[in-house]
């Protein structure tokens, strides 16, 4: 899995979740298989996930402006 870690990757906040037992397995295998730590494979998935969300919402959000300004200059 390529990693996306942020510029400094320097450990400072604890994040705590609590998982049921079958989602924990699932997460533990599949950090398992790529040679991660379960910590690892979750940090990184979530922030790659989180990464990829607030980038949709930026282009969403120029969009949607191209639309405004479009639709104020009569389509121009």
């Amino acid at each position: 899995m390529a990693r996306n870690n942020p510029p400094s990757a320097t450990k400072h906040d604890r994040l705590s979740i609590r998982v049921d037992p079958a989602r924990k397995a699932v997460i533990a295998r599949a950090a398992k298989q790529l040679g991660d730590s379960i910590s690892e494979f979750v940090l990184e998935n979530a922030y790659q996930v989180a990464t990829e969300l607030l980038a949709d919402e930026r282009s969403d959000m120029h969009d949607q402006r191209r639309w405004f300004v479009r639709g104020c200059h009569g389509g121009r």
